[in-house]
């Protein structure tokens, strides 16, 4: 087929796009892992089998949900770049949604409002005053954790004017 180079260099742009922005190097570094794993046990054709192969290795060190993680970026990748569909894969998701039944996650501790409560009025101001600080900002803006890290002094000094 005869397809004029700068409808060919679009569509390339348009597939390098596909991957998410902010993540496309994540994508990327799993492609590149898959793809050197494939290469040490000299795989050179993708299917069902060797992905299970692949899954079965990584559930050994990793969790339910890193796999799933794992899985969502080689979907992506391999349709991107090998033109492989591992969506209708039905074992390997069968065997995914396994490894999510033997997981058991671990709950998170969080604060209740009175020990929040009771560690601002007694923590210390000499050791605990940017810990407060951080705390209450947190709670009353309802920050990101990225917003809370960006904060400057100067946000603060602008807040006090207020």
């Amino acid at each position: 087929m005869n397809i004029p180079d700068h409808i060919k260099k679009s569509a390339e742009e348009a597939v390098a796009s596909l991957l998410p922005t902010k993540s496309a190097n994540r994508y990327n570094d799993e492609y590149k892992k898959f793809i050197k794993w494939c290469n040490d046990n000299t795989i050179i054709e993708y299917s069902e089998v060797v992905l299970l192969a692949y899954f079965k290795t990584k559930s050994e060190t990793l969790k339910a949900s890193t796999l799933w993680t794992t899985y969502s970026m080689l979907k992506s990748t391999l349709s991107i770049k090998h033109n492989i569909n591992i969506s209708k894969y039905s074992k390997l998701v069968a065997f995914l949604k396994r490894q999510n039944d033997l997981y058991q996650p671990k709950k998170s501790q969080i604060f209740t409002e009175k020990q929040i409560e009771t560690f601002l009025q007694t923590a210390s101001n000499e050791k605990f005053l940017l810990i407060k600080t951080a705390l209450i900002i947190a709670i009353s803006g309802a920050c990101r954790k990225s917003e809370l890290t960006n904060l400057t002094t100067d946000a603060v000094q602008f807040l006090e004017h207020m």
